[in-house]
């Protein structure tokens, strides 16, 4: 038996030897010329992709860059120490994501520079040669002209660089050629080059973004081919651009001063870019090809490649990999294989021969004990003797028949005992779980200040103490109450409902505010957050309730603080043009007065009278324009946030500023916004151009030009996210209010948003920081740029609304009626031509002189009388007083409001109360007649 087993073991452990030694002479050549092939293009195609966005990332900055200097025209400057700022603030901010950025700069035609230079440890230097700096390159310590000047180099002209002449020759996006820093580092560069132009695409400069070809090197060097292998960009005059070895790139050509060049491949010391470099331009190997080089005694395996993007730099990327590096590890591993294989062959065929020497001998013993045990002869021992292989048979049916004796009785008591075991120990371990559960929901429950509280078939079954405060009844008193029974009325249903849904099982809205009444009657906001639970085997709705009585106060507080602060800007502003105000009306007053002397001379004839009335009422119509937009433009109101045309606000604050500031300044107006709604409130809008507009006139006393002008503009997501004010990318309407005032130093720009700063003797310091508080709140930004002696000029950006109405304009149209109306004014010659008016269209008119009169004349004629026409303001009984003694006559009465002003709470509240509508004097007979005849046709 022992034969039998052991034979063709022995035969599979042979087999498997001559299996390996076959194997260790075999060939892996095949194999590595096939890898090397595959490895070189994925190590080429890698290093290019990663090569191409160490170079598009720093072009595409470079455009956001120069798109901000040709908007904000910092070209203009003589000084440029706007470009410095914003390259500084530029590249502070995305250093850490492009390190390969070695500098921006920007040139002028006058020969100025700037430009931010980057170190490796995230510091700046600046580069500037302007005015200040004496015609000199000054590399300073710093970011900022207030730092050391490091170095200063003289007959620097950015106009003869490699980074300026090609662009200024060929306008357009390019890249340079590789050229080395005249400066200490001395470092190889090329620039990703873009012209600066004017409105009228006139070349103004040059603005440029370094990329250092050391980023290059280090970024090789960490991704080096495999083994001893090296990775190599040339251009197209073989000069090397990078290498992932340690020798130089560049050579030295001049010691003092000290100057460089780019070095040919072929000249590199280490030989395997020489010789390779050297067999690829010999033979003229062409690009994506791969061929084996031989480097010494070395073959090798090269391939090159043309770079794809940019495509412009007709650089090529060349891989190369020695044979050795990968046949070798091929063999070292196959020979490690075959080792391990015959040791766990071996050490597997001396443990397999012992335990089947155990097992044979194991089995042979049993066979006998087996057929013991089925006699029943339980003392018989094991004896190691040696058996046939037919004993292996008498042992199976032996514990068979041991098996069907002895199973059943000690199967069936094993099993019971252990699931009575597993079951208590369940038990216990859930009642364990339970009590722990219970006892950190409880803990959890009664200390933190949110109530908690679950409903169930509509009452109160669970609150932890944070609800019995809130709502100040005990929990022995809430169990006894609906879940509703102290909500506020108005807001009862809605609870009602959703409470309902929730203890039902279903889908109910969760996170809503409403009121309650508390036990002493106190009423509170609060806010509940809800969900669908199963509490004592069924459904309950259960509920955090937080108290938000407090915020809710709060938010109003500063709602009412921040309406007053609107409204006190806006009558600081109307005091302003007080004295503006009273010239235009005294001139009005005048062209009315000598119009009515001139109509009454009877010599004068038909044609004349005629021109003069047409005077009186041309006279008329401005003031009360002007009379409307003033009152608009104080009114108090909250904020609304509709569809508005900015068009129409600046038109208006335009017409009002004319006939208010300094007659020696000019106001000009230009709208080339082809889109100009947005999204706001009018009068604070309006606010902010009326007191910018005021500014302005304080900064030119002598006179001057005050322009305002609108066009739109799209900001990029690029941009929006690099802004400091909260904006979306989208199309804005750009409003620029420009002056020619005094201008303003740059530290006094630093400070003018901010609240209570002001030049002014007498100045609150509010008012631009009111107009930069609501330009966040419309969603845009504001800037500024000024120069001491020359002017300011605000750019104000709102976003633009798709959403644009058009009101249609109908042409004024005396509508004719009949009816009695009662006439009630304090003014005379408002009686006497009003009463004229509507009798030559039909109406019969009757007149009171004042409230008191006029409600007595109703009283008496209330039958007869059609429609009330009542002024606001008048003595004895005013017009509030009079239109409540009307009510109590007539609660249908057809009263029309006609006033020069109202209080906008009284106008609302008597509108509410029946008042049929409002005109506002001084009216056209039109005007006025469709009012009637609307009204008249109202049903009661």
């Amino acid at each position: 038996m022992r034969i039998a087993v052991i034979a063709p073991f022995i035969s599979v452990i042979v087999m498997i030897l001559l299996i390996f030694i076959i194997s260790w002479e075999v060939d892996y050549s095949w194999l590595a010329e096939e890898q090397g092939t595959k490895i070189l293009s994925v190590i080429n195609d890698s290093t290019q992709q990663s090569v191409r966005e160490m170079l598009v990332r720093p072009r595409k900055a470079l455009q956001l860059v120069q798109s901000e200097i040709e908007r904000e025209k910092y070209y203009n400057s003589s000084y440029l120490n706007n470009i410095e700022s914003y390259i500084a603030y530029f590249l502070a901010n995305i250093h850490s994501e492009m390190p390969q950025i070695g500098a921006i700069s920007y040139g002028d035609e006058s020969g100025n520079y700037v430009g931010i230079r980057t170190n490796e440890n995230g510091s700046l230097n600046l580069m500037l040669k302007d005015i200040r700096t004496e015609e000199k390159l000054n590399i300073y310590s710093g970011k900022g002209v207030d730092s050391t000047i490091i170095a200063a180099y003289g007959g620097y002209d950015p106009r003869t660089r490699p980074w300026y002449f090609p662009v200024k020759n060929k306008p357009e996006e390019q890249w340079s050629e590789i050229y080395v820093n005249k400066d200490e580092k001395m470092e190889a560069t090329i620039s990703f080059l873009m012209p600066v132009v004017n409105s009228s695409n006139q070349f103004k400069g040059a603005v440029c973004v370094d990329v250092n070809l050391n980023g290059i090197n280090k970024f090789l060097k960490s991704n080096e081919a495999k083994g001893s292998g090296v990775i190599y960009i040339i251009d197209k005059d073989w000069k090397l651009i990078a290498h992932s070895g340690s020798e130089p790139v560049m050579k030295l050509v001049s010691v003092n001063p000290p100057a460089g060049e780019m070095a040919n491949a072929i000249e590199n010391k280490n030989p395997l870019i020489s010789k390779t470099a050297r067999f690829l331009q010999d033979y003229h190997i062409g690009a994506d090809k791969v061929v084996r080089v031989d480097v010494g005694n070395s073959h090798n395996f090269v391939l090159m490649s043309r770079m794809k993007e940019p495509e412009r730099l007709n650089w090529r990327v060349i891989v190369a990999i020695p044979e050795k590096d990968l046949i070798g590890p091929v063999r070292t591993r196959q020979n490690i294989t075959i080792v391990i294989a015959v040791i766990l062959s071996i050490c597997g065929a001396i443990i397999g021969l012992m335990i089947l020497n155990a097992i044979i001998q194991l089995i042979l013993e049993s066979s006998k004990a087996a057929v013991e045990f089925s006699k029943g002869n339980w003392n018989i021992r094991l004896n190691r003797k040696s058996f046939s292989l037919s004993e292996i048979n008498e042992l199976g049916e032996a514990f068979n028949t041991m098996a069907e004796k002895l199973n059943d009785s000690f199967h069936q008591m094993e099993e019971s005992n252990e699931e009575l075991i597993a079951t208590s120990e369940e038990l216990i371990s859930s009642n364990r779980k339970l009590m722990e559960s219970e006892s950190k929901f409880r803990t959890l429950s009664e200390s933190i200040p949110m109530a908690i509280m679950i409903y169930q078939n509509g009452y109160w079954v669970y609150t932890n103490p944070a609800g019995e405060l809130i709502s100040g009844y005990s929990a022995e008193e809430l169990y006894r109450m609906h879940f509703w029974d102290f909500i506020d009325p108005k807001d009862v249903e809605k609870v009602k409902n959703l409470g309902g849904k929730r203890e039902k099982g279903e889908e109910a809205e969760s996170g809503y505010e409403f009121s309650i009444i508390t036990k002493n009657g106190e009423h509170k906001h609060v806010f509940l957050i809800g969900r669908s639970i199963e509490y004592m085997g069924q459904y309950a709705g259960l509920i955090s309730v937080f108290d938000i009585t407090d915020i809710k106060n709060v938010q109003e507080e500063n709602l009412k603080l921040e309406s007053q602060l609107h409204l006190v800007q806006r009558m600081d502003a109307i005091g302003q043009l007080a004295g503006g105000i009273a010239h235009d009306f005294n001139n009005m007053l005048a062209g009315i007065m000598g119009a009515a002397q001139l109509l009454s001379n009877d010599s004068s004839s038909q044609n004349q009278k005629k021109n003069y009335i047409d005077m009186i009422m041309k006279a008329t119509s401005r003031a009360a324009e002007l009379t409307s937009k003033l009152l608009s433009f104080s009114r108090k109101g909250n904020k609304s946030s509709t569809v508005i045309d900015i068009t129409k606000i600046l038109n208006d604050t335009v017409s009002i500023l004319r006939s208010t500031i300094d007659k020696q300044i000019s106001i000009v107006f230009e709208n080339g916004a082809h889109h100009s709604t947005v999204v706001g409130d009018n009068a604070m809008l309006q606010n902010v151009f009326m007191n910018m507009g005021i500014n302005a006139s304080h900064a030119m006393p002598c006179g001057g030009l005050l322009t305002f002008k609108t066009a739109n503009i799209t900001f990029d997501k690029k941009y929006c996210e690099l802004s400091p004010f909260n904006i979306q990318p989208g199309i804005f309407v750009d409003i620029e209010i420009r002056d020619s005032g005094s201008g303003m130093t740059p530290e006094i720009q630093q400070h003018i948003f901010e609240p209570f700063f002001t030049t002014k003797e007498q100045g609150t310091g509010l008012g631009l920081s009111v107009v930069y508080g609501t330009i966040q709140d419309h969603h845009g930004l504001i800037n500024v740029y000024s120069e001491v002696g020359r002017g300011t000029v605000f750019h104000i950006y709102l976003p633009v609304s798709q959403d644009e109405k058009v009101v249609s304009v109908q042409e004024n149209q005396i509508i004719s009626g009949t009816g009695t109306i009662l006439l009630i004014d304090d003014e005379e010659i408002i009686r006497l031509t009003t009463k004229q008016m509507l009798e030559s269209i039909g109406y019969s008119v009757l007149t009171a002189d004042n409230g008191r009169e006029g409600v007595e004349m109703f009283r008496k004629l209330h039958d007869k009388i059609d429609i009330i026409i009542l002024d606001m303001i008048m003595p004895v009984m005013g017009g509030r007083d009079t239109f409540s003694h009307i009510q109590s006559i007539d609660k249908h009465a057809k009263v029309i409001l006609s006033s020069g002003f109202s209080k906008e709470d009284d106008l609302i509240e008597m509108k509410k109360n029946g008042l049929c509508c409002f005109v506002r004097k001084p009216f056209h007979l039109a005007e006025l007649s469709k009012s009637i005849a609307d009204v008249l046709s109202q049903s009661v």
